[in-house]
This record gives C-alpha cells, structure tokens and sequence, in this order.
C-alpha cells in the first residue's frame, strides 16, 4: 500500500506521478517555466547574453537545435535568471551564472516531454524545472513538542504546503465545543447569513441579538450564529462549560486547533472553521452524545465539509438504516463524514455492528500509538477505513481553558478529519467519496507490524 503521509496524499491531489521520470506539478515546479543553462560556446563570450527575437510567437535564438524545440514545444519567451553577475568569469566546471535563463512556455501540458528533449540538447548544459521555494514551518505553539501524532502523519512537511482554509468547514457533532477557548476561537465558524446584528461575546462565550427566524442557509434553526445546541432546552448557542463534559472540545482540539498562535497547541489542521454542534449538558456530566444523527444532518446542511462522530454504538445486524440513510445524506450535500471505530477492542462485522462506524460511506478511523501498532483499546475488523494516532494525544478541554492528554479512537478520528479539511483546502472540487479514497490511498502500510490483524485495520496508517 501507498504512505499515508499528509504531505503524500497532498502530492496525489496535485498529480505527481511517480512513474514518470519528472512529472512537473504547479504546486512544486514554477508554472510554463524550464530553467536552461546554455554552452559557452553557444553563448560566445562570457559576458554575452543570448541574442533572440519573436517569431509567430515562438523564441529563435538562432542556435538550430533549441530553435526547433522552442518550435516544437511552444518557448515563448526568455529571460535570464540572474539580472547581473559580478564575477562573469567564474564558472562551476563551465557553468556560468549568466548562460542561465528561464524558457516560458506557452501551456504546463507539454513540460514533462520539453523537458526530457531540452535536457538532450548540445546547446545547452543543463535543463530543469524551477522549484517552487516554500519554508520550512514549525509553528510556534508552545506544546507541539508534545503532540507526537504531528511527527507520525508529518504535519509539518503537509503545512508547507497549506495550513488550511477557513473557506473549509469541519463540523464537530459532539457534546459541545467550549468554542471561547483561547487555542479555538479563531478556528470558529462565524455563521454569514446570521450574523448581521448579532454581537458575540467572546470571554462570556454568550452572543445576543438575531431575530428569532431562520436566515434560510440551511439546518432550518434560526440565529444558529455557531451551530445548535441539540440537548434539551435546545437553544442557539452551543457553547460547553461543563468541565466534565469535555469531549467535544477535545475533540475540536485534535482536528482544528488554531496553529502559530503562540498558544498550547495545533490541531491536524490549524485553520479551518468549526462548526459546533452540542448534544450533552451544561449543568451535569454525561458520557453520551444526544441528537448525533440530526447534528450531522444540520452540519451538512450549513456547509460542512467535513463532519466528525468520535461517537457510536453497537447495534443489530441490518440496524444501519437511519446511519446509513444520514450519513448518505450528508454525502450527498458535500460533507465527508470521519467517524470513530470505538474503544471495546472488538472485532466489527463478525455479528457485532457498530453505528455510524460501520456505515457504507463513513470514514471509519481505528486508533494506533506512537509506533504504529493498533491501540489495545481499539476496535477493529474488515469495516474499519485507516487508522490515526489515539494514544496519549494532547489537546483542549475546558477547565481553565487548558489542555490534557487523552486515549482513544474518539482522538483518532478528529485527527483524520483535520487532514481531510487540509486536503480539501488545496483541492475545494474533490467529492467527500473522492476525499475519503485519497486518504486511503495514501495510507502507510502497518500490517507488517500488526500481523494478528491483517487485513482489519483498513488501508492502514
């Protein structure tokens, strides 16, 4: 099987193929652009440049061989890569700054094929593609250290390349996110189409105004500025403030923490927008997640992108139904849905069913450690998806806005849901069944080391 590396299911999204021998891609190569390094004898003497003009839209230098692939391959333009060279005469084994030029090219269709011929070219010493520079980041919350699931899914290699999108929305459908938590609140969705005249709160984590009818954007519930509260008395604000009832705000923590804020720590994805749906009290400790099936309907319907369930069941064989018929649903909007194994060390799809893990279109994460191996906790069998670190995954919780680490499959999976919101930043187009197979494809065999559960832990890590 394929890495699972973030930063590999990155490059299938922009179509590196590695059975090609340069395979140009835009997000790592400069678009329509070959550098060329010419001969000194093609150039003449060391202080010359090449002398060319247009003709039909294409470069003639006058130098036969790079004319007729310039003819061929649409060069139509030139220019030198350095604008002045100091030392004209020093060279790197007949390599002279100044021979070197960059080719533009009319279309990125033929790069692979001019590149492969102007490579063989006796006028020129080299030719290549021209990188596209990017840093090398590590963010600067505090506690990253800690956080050895961004080491194991290379987080940080993915975040050269994107940090995420708030245009991207992730759902937590949950007990509730302590959505004021310094390490959340600029991950949190804002609701467009409810916000005229409302005005939040933020230290409170209380908001106020709205008129009292649906702004029509979906999930029909009216002044929903940051989600729904769906336990009894249901109400506008999602906010969690029980400290026992953390969940959900870890949860958020593991997929959406908000990156390079200088505090605690980041999630898989460091910017995106949250949409918080609350199915637990706030005035009495739970262990249980209410409503979860009409949260994940109204998540779709407001946008997600991404839902996440670190939540399930076990039920009767053939008692998917109303799981499966809701997660289509959500499918169907637009919305992948991440979803948790669960932690009974139980083996799914032998006469034990698991719901909404074992649904046909959920992505269902199994949790492993820091070496790969399947969590002792974890369930297993032949419905689970991939697998994602679960043990000792540090993140968010309510008392004192702080943090603590926590065990399960219920950490896996927002960890997984945060690579899908990044994946989905970069490529917005792909379907939720496209999303989820690119997350599998990519998947780091781990079968090797787990050899009692072959074949159960999905596509693997």
């Amino acid at each position: 099987m394929k890495k699972f590396y973030i930063v590999s299911c990155l490059l299938l999204l922009f179509g590196v193929s590695l059975l090609s021998a340069f395979s140009f891609d835009p997000n790592t190569s400069v678009s329509k652009t070959i550098v060329v390094c010419f001969t000194k004898d093609a150039i003449g003497t060391q202080d010359r440049s090449i002398d060319f003009n247009i003709q039909d839209g294409v470069v003639v230098t006058g130098l036969a061989s790079f004319d007729n692939l310039a003819k061929r391959y649409q060069i139509v333009g030139l220019e030198r890569f350095f604008d002045a060279v100091k030392v004209p005469q020093w060279n790197d084994n007949g390599i002279y700054m100044q021979n070197i030029y960059k080719a533009r090219l009319a279309s990125d269709d033929v790069m692979d094929a001019a590149l492969a011929e102007l490579i063989k070219d006796p006028a020129l010493r080299y030719a290549e593609f021209e990188t596209v520079n990017r840093q090398y980041f590590v963010p600067n919350d505090p506690m990253v250290a800690q956080q050895y699931a961004l080491d194991v899914i290379q987080a940080y290699e993915a975040w050269d390349y994107t940090m995420g999108s708030h245009d991207v929305k992730l759902a937590v459908t949950d007990s509730g996110v302590k959505w004021n938590h310094p390490d959340l609140r600029a991950n949190i969705w804002v609701n467009p189409a409810e916000a005229p005249g409302m005005t939040i709160n933020w230290d409170a984590g209380t908001y106020s105004g709205g008129n009292g009818v649906d702004a029509g954007e979906g999930g029909n519930k009216a002044d929903d500025l940051m989600g729904w509260n769906f336990y009894p008395p249901v109400s506008n604000n999602p906010m969690q403030n029980w400290p026992d009832n953390y969940h959900g705000t870890h949860v958020a923590g593991c997929a959406a923490a908000v990156g390079n804020n200088m505090i605690g720590v980041s999630g898989s994805c460091p910017i995106v927008s949250i949409i918080s749906c609350k199915g637990a009290p706030h005035t009495s400790s739970v262990n249980t997640v209410y409503d979860g099936y009409n949260q994940m309907k109204y998540a779709a319907e407001v946008g997600a992108h991404v839902i996440n369930a670190s939540w399930g069941g076990q039920t009767t064989t053939g008692g998917l139904n109303t799981a499966n018929t809701t997660i289509n649903y959500c499918t169907n909007l637009g919305a992948l849905v991440v979803v948790a194994a669960g932690n009974s060390n139980q083996l799914h799809g032998a006469g034990y069913n698991d719901a909404p893990g074992d649904c046909t279109n959920a992505l269902c994460v199994a949790a492993t450690g820091p070496s790969d191996i399947k969590a002792s906790f974890s369930d297993y069998g032949e419905p689970i998806d991939i697998c994602a670190p679960g043990e000792g995954i540090l993140s968010t919780i309510i008392q004192s806005n702080g943090y603590t680490n926590a065990d399960g499959t219920s950490m896996a999976s927002p960890i997984v849901a945060g690579v899908a919101a990044l994946v989905k930043s970069i490529n917005p187009d792909l379907t939720p069944l496209q999303l989820r197979q690119r997350l599998m494809m990519t998947a780091d065999y781990i079968y090797d080391i787990n050899p009692n559960y072959e074949g159960l832990l999905g596509a693997g890590r």
